[in-house]
């Protein structure tokens, strides 16, 4: 029996597409108050031998490398993203070169983005950015907040049972294998990087204020993944809201991305692989 793999990541999150993998790198935040988490999760039917009663069991992550390049699957990576390119949003141009500003790296070497859920948007929010092509003159749009990707018919057992081990490296501690359970079909995961008290777990979320012309919260710690800094100018910034983004929010915490305002996510092509 084989079982198709879903994987939301969402948070402070920068996909580097590369001709045969993709990486999905979480900045590092370092301490203070903007200091994210990362975790990993998924609903309780896919972990059914995991203690408590709460709907989602979650596993902190440490720093490290995390593969996915050992399943069993017939999918081939196509990472065709689109819709939130960091050299438009920000005008940086170059290749990831500060490893050391990475707090870990995921690297997904099969796959695909989801059809027509590639990525989430919180449709009716919209931020301004510097327009490099036009200029520098400001575009309105929409920015995305978590990527659904899929990996197919894998073909993974678990002490003679379809299921998935996940080896989860902690911030502190020894570490130790997770594992997930496919239901009807298909087994769901999420990886976010976002503050403490946004986590799924952590119940409905509860959006703070923001007024127009706000900068995108926490955007600037991707700049720390470049040699250079683009200016202050090319932050996302907040362009308001309609009540469409409001009535929108039940369905998003639905389906846990329901920060409205949580980090944005970038994406960059890295054709040589750097």
């Amino acid at each position: 029996m084989a079982f198709d793999l879903y994987i939301t990541f969402s948070g402070l999150c920068m996909l580097v597409r590369r001709p045969d993998e993709l990486l999905v790198l979480l900045p590092h935040t370092h301490d203070g108050d903007h200091k994210h988490v990362a975790v990993f999760g998924s609903h309780r039917r896919y972990q059914p031998e995991a203690a408590g009663g709460t709907p989602f069991v979650e596993h902190e992550l440490g720093r490290g490398v995390v593969s996915l390049d050992d399943l069993d699957a017939d999918s081939k990576l196509r990472t065709n993203l689109q819709g939130f390119e960091i050299a438009d949003i920000t005008g940086c141009v170059s290749p990831v070169q500060n490893p050391g500003a990475i707090f870990a790296q995921i690297v997904v070497n099969q796959g695909a983005p989801c059809p027509r859920e590639v990525c989430e948007q919180h449709h009716g929010a919209y931020w301004n950015f510097r327009d490099p092509e036009n200029h520098g003159s400001v575009k309105r749009q929409r920015l995305a907040t978590a990527l659904h990707w899929r990996i197919r018919d894998v073909r993974e057992e678990v002490d003679g049972r379809e299921g998935l081990m996940v080896r989860v490296t902690p911030s502190s501690g020894q570490p130790y294998d997770v594992t997930l359970r496919p239901s009807g079909g298909q087994l769901r995961m999420y990886v976010f990087h976002t503050l403490p008290d946004e986590k799924p777990s952590s119940g409905p979320p509860h959006p703070r204020p923001i007024k127009n012309g706000e900068k995108a919260p926490h955007f600037e710690h991707y700049f720390e993944l470049f040699d250079g800094k683009p200016s202050e100018e090319c932050l996302p910034e907040f362009a308001g809201d309609t009540e469409e983004a409001r009535d929108g929010e039940k369905f998003m915490q639905f389906n846990f991305v329901g920060r409205r305002y949580s980090c944005v996510m970038a994406t960059i092509d890295d054709p040589e692989g750097r």
